[in-house]
């Protein structure tokens, strides 16, 4: 998968302080200075800098391979050497059946053995070709974002320190409670972070192992809500800076709570919106975790455009994301013409999202809230 082709998987953070345009040279200047340098890695060691996008092997970076219209792309690679274990096992018990039958005796001292060890290492290291992770990266100075192709925690995190210090900027990760920060007014988020979540059902009986963190109540919320939304009403949608969309749900649900019971209910199969199982997740007070959706934009002037993705409540990482083809101009412009679809997709969410939370913690709330668990009763009904 590829930030300039295919499907994706994305992360989005948010940069924290003053950053220049992608015009400005620090960009390629700083790119080049944290460059990838190749190294002898030792077992266990690990190397990781910054590499060209799509040619990770080289840093050679240029107007042409790092900068697109106002985006910055680049690439994060790290090589991490490690020994297979087994195979060091299965080598070093051979080295010492070998060494035992020259000596021709049945055991062998431990200070020989660590000497046999460590010759085996050696040769493993020479002849074991180094693990290589890419992470690759997209910069929008404009919306002062950041969006990697990993979700992986670890390699974010140390995406995160290199990032902070060959930019001097920071950087944080676009939870839900972080996108609500960047969305609302100081006094409505305050509001926010006092009641993150709702229940769905009344007095609810929490179970203290599933109960949820201030982010995933957020994101929970808010995508119970959405799902709400689609099967109980219309599914068109016109966000404040993207326009008219309709979105669709795909037969993909994931739904967790803080509810007794089975902590994860996962449903993919037949039509979901008659689903006894999922009237009985949601009388239970389950919310939904995760779910595909699809969006085609509806504005009369674009043909085929969809976007279709995997959301999640804990980040609102964007996995498996596919965008609409970009087919006019030169190979440049049709990347660029990418990347700005990818970013659109960020940009309708956060349209979605703002209207959520304007809602939640509106004088409207209570109302829409009980038209909710009418709705979950109903489907109790059947």
């Amino acid at each position: 998968m590829s930030i300039e082709s295919g499907s994706v998987t994305l992360r989005r953070l948010f940069i924290r302080g003053k950053l220049k345009a992608s015009s400005d040279p620090m960009w390629i200047t700083s790119l080049k200075k944290n460059g990838f340098v190749d190294k002898n890695l030792k077992p266990e060691e690990e190397n990781k800098g910054w590499a060209v996008s799509e040619n990770e092997l080289h840093t050679d970076f240029d107007l042409t391979n790092a900068i697109f219209g106002k985006y910055i792309v680049f690439s994060l690679r790290k090589d991490t050497k490690r020994i297979p274990r087994t195979m060091l096992t299965l080598k070093l018990k051979e080295r010492i059946r070998e060494r035992m039958k020259e000596m021709g005796t049945e055991t062998l001292p431990q200070k020989q053995k660590a000497e046999l060890k460590a010759e085996v290492i050696e040769e493993l290291n020479r002849n074991t070709p180094a693990t290589i992770q890419i992470v690759q990266v997209i910069v929008d100075p404009s919306r002062k974002e950041v969006y990697v192709s990993s979700t992986s925690d670890k390699l974010v995190g140390e995406f995160e320190g290199l990032f902070e210090k060959s930019f001097e900027v920071k950087l944080e990760q676009a939870h839900p409670k972080a996108c609500a920060n960047k969305l609302l007014d100081k006094e409505t988020f305050e509001k926010v972070l006092d009641k993150p979540g709702y229940e769905t059902v009344e007095n609810l009986e929490v179970h203290p192992d599933f109960e949820n963190s201030q982010e995933e109540k957020l994101g929970a919320g808010f995508l119970t809500w959405l799902f709400y939304i689609l099967q109980a009403k219309e599914g068109k949608w016109t966000g404040a800076n993207t326009g008219e969309f309709v979105i669709g749900i795909n037969e993909f649900l994931l739904f967790e709570g803080e509810a007794l019971g089975t902590k994860q209910t996962l449903l993919k199969q037949g039509p979901v919106a008659n689903s006894a199982e999922l009237a009985t997740v949601l009388r239970i007070g389950k919310q939904l975790s995760k779910v595909q959706l699809t969006m085609t934009r509806e504005d009369g002037t674009h043909d085929n455009e969809i976007w279709i993705f995997y959301i999640n409540k804990a980040f609102f990482d964007l996995s498996s994301l596919k965008v609409p083809r970009y087919s006019e101009g030169n190979a440049a412009t049709r990347i660029l013409g990418r990347f700005n679809y990818i970013i659109e997709s960020f940009q309708i969410l956060d349209d979605l999202f703002l209207y959520y939370l304007e809602l939640r913690f509106s004088n409207q709330w209570n109302k829409t809230l009980k038209d909710m668990r009418d709705w979950i009763l109903g489907l109790q009904q059947g």
